[in-house]
């Protein structure tokens, strides 16, 4: 098999499929199910610290939800210009070039992640306190960074490989891997909270483990299919040997979206340190209404993916108005189903159940009681 040959499991190029709308919806709607399964290991973290934990737990595991959104989006740096050279190239049917872009990806990946592990490590006692996070809340913050951390190279793995794989068309295989790491995340979780069989039970620390555990699976699944082969993408030594031409084209494109995604997450870190100010309650229930918010922003996220697939490929293939008609189209099709979402939303107020912890109390007027649950941003008990 000559290097520009594909590989017998090799996803088709979207340039030979007729149509753009179709071929888009086939981009954008794993990408939707991966995020949502990730949605449902927030509400899964969320409710069993709430439940079985306290105000404090709950609290901290919001602000760890932002830490590890600011790993990933270290990681977007190298993922974002990974997805889109891998993403030229199989348009222009260049295989060979692909495959060397992947393999100087996940190799720029890793760097990437010794580094944000190393800062993570000398950095980590001072994070929480940093974004505002006090007393308590703060220490169990930063017990749960520590044993997240080893995960972290896997975590970058899992992110860059997935990202590689995207640009070659293939969107399943994310889905398959983020399905596969939200039920070890929830079901790891969940047991070592409760200490469910033979399992010990760790309390707060077993969330932190399950992220852990399910990271590195996520790690090691995507491993293994690049080092087996997958849609024409294959890990292989000799082009791991650094490339530095490969690096810099990848940092050119992918700093400037990383940038952006950065300092997005910087600012809502800001804001994070404010409601931090206000206590743990006001930081739990912030964390649990992100994650109903979060619900809005999906389809935007899922097609922005898609676009991103598709303009790399009809540019690579020289054809830029289709790239153009496509990246239109996702525009389209995003927005409106964000925009119809929204609609939903905005007739259907107050539907969220009440809080019916059997762990919350009613406490003196003007102190904040324990609540817990999907329904603790909405519990105006503590006015």
């Amino acid at each position: 098999m000559s290097e520009n040959d594909r590989l017998p499991n090799a996803a088709p190029s979207i340039v030979g499929q007729a149509g753009t709308f179709r071929p888009m919806l086939r981009l954008a709607l794993p990408v939707l199910g991966e995020q949502l399964l990730g949605t449902a290991v927030w509400f899964s973290d969320r409710l069993l610290t709430g439940h079985y934990l306290d105000t404090a737990h709950l609290a901290a595991v919001t602000l760890m939800a932002y830490v590890l959104w600011l790993t990933w989006g270290v990681s977007s740096v190298v993922a974002t210009g990974a997805t889109a050279m891998v993403a030229r190239f199989v348009g222009a049917g260049r295989q060979k070039n692909a495959r060397w872009v992947a393999n100087q990806a996940v190799l720029l990946g890793a760097v990437f992640a010794i580094l944000v592990a190393t800062g993570g490590w000398l950095l980590g006692p001072r994070v929480a306190t940093s974004l505002q996070l006090q007393g308590v809340a703060a220490e169990l913050a930063t017990e749960y960074l520590l044993v997240v951390l080893p995960a972290v190279p896997m975590m970058m793995l899992m992110t860059v490989g997935i990202a590689c794989l995207r640009g070659a068309g293939d969107m399943v295989a994310g889905l398959v891997v983020m399905a596969i790491v939200d039920s070890v995340n929830i079901a790891v979780s969940w047991a070592l909270v409760l200490g469910l069989g033979p399992l010990p039970e760790l309390g707060w620390r077993g969330i932190a483990l399950g992220t852990a555990v399910a990271y590195t699976t996520g790690g090691l699944l995507v491993l293994g299919m690049l080092l087996r082969g997958r849609s024409g993408l294959r890990l292989s030594l000799p082009r791991l040997i650094p490339r530095l031409d490969l690096m810099r084209r990848l940092l050119r494109i992918g700093i400037p979206g990383g940038a952006d995604m950065l300092s997005i997450i910087g600012c809502q870190l800001w804001f994070l340190s404010l409601i931090n100010q206000l206590g743990n309650l006001a930081t739990a229930a912030h964390g649990v209404a992100i994650c109903v918010e979060s619900i809005m922003f999906m389809p935007g996220a899922a097609f922005q993916m898609a676009a991103a697939t598709i303009a790399g490929q009809y540019l690579g293939a020289r054809d830029p108005a289709r790239a153009t008609r496509g990246v239109l189209m996702a525009l389209a099709t995003g927005g409106g189903v964000m925009l119809v979402r929204r609609s939903a939303s905005s007739r259907s107020p107050g539907r969220w159940p009440a809080c019916s912890s059997r762990r919350t109390k009613p406490t003196s007027p003007g102190r904040p009681h324990r609540c817990c649950g999907p329904c603790l941003w909405r519990c105006q008990r503590w006015r």
